[in-house]
């Protein structure tokens, strides 16, 4: 099903995926959005609970609650 918000047509990952691959990614913890995919890494997740951080605050000073993993769209 599609739907319209502003300029912009939304769809379904069903419109660019099979069910098997969508459900592998779910799996997964991917977060689906059209024909694009966010995960947050395990950094991100334990940096929120303000344990662990990840080597990207350690070298470049990077906070590791604003990284995100994305595929391109």
């Amino acid at each position: 099903m599609r739907q319209k918000r502003g300029y912009v047509e939304m769809r379904n990952a069903g419109d660019f995926l099979p069910e098997s691959v969508i459900q592998m990614l779910q799996k997964q913890h991917y977060g689906l959005f059209g024909h694009s995919a966010v995960k947050l890494c395990h950094y991100t997740k334990t940096s929120i609970k303000g344990k662990e951080k990840c080597y990207k605050h350690k070298f470049y000073g990077i906070q590791s609650q604003l990284c995100l993993q994305m595929t391109p769209t």
